[in-house]
């Protein structure tokens, strides 16, 4: 999905006020369409996102100005700000699948368009989504053909008289494999019962064992073998990142709790959501940096994107919004520096 904000206009309402709106392109699959907004519109979808993701990797939301909003020279610097802010955020590739987002850029009213384009993935029965505004909160019912997933149904708003709350989330309908998805549910959760991250890296001595690094996911496949020296201790496992199969030392892993693979969108969560996360409140965990942190205040410590830290107990955790760490060396063997980093700059690998 890629947005250009294209040009701007100047507009007076009844009441005789100057207002800018923004022309905005919408490309979704090849399925081309305008949509106008205004900078309040923009702003409270900003709001609404924020509730729900970390917006803050994104990039600051532009801002008004205190004097000249309606100057051209402002109008077209914000319209480049503007467009930065939603190129960051459809970067992201959970973000337009958002149904926030989907309402906002009028992808549900053109579903028969992006249907049609995809070879009939989607039917429309019901009725048919038109292109005029006039169709005020008219239902669209989508129902799948041939997929194993869910589609939702929207209820399509007048863009100029739509406040994003208060839109009536209609319930999904199940597709006729849903039976065949949940039991493919069910068999994930199963397989990761027998998975567990690693705590420090171990390294292939020969062919038959596994190479992996602390952070890493392992999937057990034997625990012990007859066929070497330490059977208590060495098992048989695959390594989740690249399929790669052998023998490692158990030791290696953390045998204390089973993984459990986080949902794609803990990774966007912004802070009070993401402290409610019991993998990440899970005292001695080994986390990955997943972009550069300069500390700002006392008490923080700068980490680099890829650098394992470790997450130290929930007695000694003080602040809001961040993590007390310990930041590790490559080997994870070494403690090199300890302090706060903010939540929504760890992830699990």
């Amino acid at each position: 999905m890629k947005v250009v904000i294209s040009h701007h206009s100047v507009l007076k309402s009844e009441d005789d006020k100057q207002y800018v709106v923004y022309h905005v392109t919408v490309n979704y699959d090849g399925v081309i369409w305008e949509i106008c907004k205004r900078y309040s519109e923009m702003e409270k979808l900003h709001n609404l996102l924020s509730k729900i993701i970390n917006t803050k990797k994104f990039g600051k939301f532009p801002k008004k100005y205190l004097v000249g909003n309606l100057k051209e020279d402002k109008i077209h610097e914000r319209q480049m700000e503007l467009q930065n802010y939603f190129d960051n955020l459809l970067s992201e590739p959970l973000v337009p699948t958002l149904q926030e987002i989907i309402e906002f850029f009028e992808v549900n009213k053109h579903w028969n368009e992006i249907k049609n384009s995809k070879g009939g993935t989607f039917a429309s029965t019901s009725s048919q989504s038109q292109s005029s505004q006039k169709q005020y909160n008219q239902m669209v019912t989508v129902q799948v053909e041939s997929s194993s997933q869910e589609v939702p149904v929207y209820n399509i708003v007048n863009s100029n008289n739509s406040s994003l709350h208060g839109v009536v989330k209609s319930p999904t309908i199940p597709s006729p494999n849903s039976n065949q998805q949940a039991e493919e549910e069910k068999n994930n959760n199963n397989l990761q019962q027998n998975q567990f991250m690693a705590i420090r890296d171990h390294y292939a001595k020969d062919e038959t064992e596994l190479t992996f690094r602390a952070g890493n996911i392992i999937e057990v496949i034997q625990k012990g073998s007859n066929d070497r020296n330490e059977e208590d201790c060495y098992w048989y496992g695959r390594a989740v990142a690249n399929g790669s199969q052998g023998f490692f030392d158990a030791r290696c892993l953390d045998l204390g709790k089973n993984y459990k693979a986080p949902r794609i969108i803990s990774v966007l969560m912004n802070d009070d959501v993401y402290d409610t996360d019991d993998s990440v409140q899970l005292d001695g965990t080994i986390k990955t940096i997943e972009i550069d942190y300069e500390a700002e205040g006392e008490g923080e410590v700068s980490v680099q994107r890829g650098q394992k830290v470790k997450i130290l107990p929930s007695s000694r955790q003080t602040r809001k919004g961040f993590k007390l760490v310990e930041v590790l060396s490559d080997s994870c063997q070494t403690v090199i520096a300890s302090g706060y980093v903010p939540t929504e700059y760890l992830m699990i690998l």
